[in-house]
């Protein structure tokens, strides 16, 4: 990890897992194996990837920015986020997509 690390983050990696020095990140972040965060190869280095307090980043899932990720979200393993994800939501698949609101009761 590169990023500034804030309280509670928490990296279960056994894999490769990275996370660029220009991401900012907020508090209670977590993390599992051979995930990774980070931006464009083209990107200007303003270009950065933000992500709020209490995110869960499954196994395998990629965020590639610049791209804000707000509160409370959910990303599922092997999603690839290229876009805005707003508080609250859980996201899924490739490209990532929103599959429901975080608090909200299953659908099955």
């Amino acid at each position: 990890l590169r990023a500034p690390i804030k309280q509670n983050q928490t990296v279960a990696a056994r894999s490769l897992t990275q996370v660029s020095r220009r991401a900012i990140i907020g508090r209670n972040f977590e993390i599992i194996g051979g995930s990774g965060v980070g931006r464009k190869t083209r990107s200007p280095a303003s270009a950065r990837v933000v992500i709020g307090d209490n995110v869960s980043l499954g196994m395998g899932a990629i965020v590639i920015g610049p791209v804000h990720i707000g509160d409370d979200v959910r990303i599922g393993a092997g999603a690839v986020v290229v876009h805005n994800v707003e508080s609250g939501k859980s996201v899924a698949g490739v490209p990532a997509r929103e599959v429901r609101t975080c608090g909200e009761e299953s659908r099955t």
